[in-house]
């Protein structure tokens, strides 16, 4: 991942380099609370189908906005 978001803005590199590590540590931070208090409220099944449906969703987005 780290090598696409180089590739992505070759003439803005440090650029793409900081959002993509801003992105990195800010869904970290914000994810493990956000899926515990997933698991606290909706129990397991749910917050890992939600999860699942989830990154399915941005990997078809990610695809679509690839092929363009």
């Amino acid at each position: 991942l780290q090598t696409e978001a180089t590739e992505m803005y070759p003439d803005a590199r440090g650029a793409a380099m900081c959002m993509f590590a801003l992105f990195i540590f800010l869904g970290q931070s914000v994810g493990a609370p956000a899926f515990a208090y997933m698991i606290h409220e909706f129990q397991y099944p749910i917050s890992y189908s939600v999860s699942a449906l989830s990154c399915f969703a941005l990997a078809l987005i990610f695809r679509r906005q690839q092929a363009r």
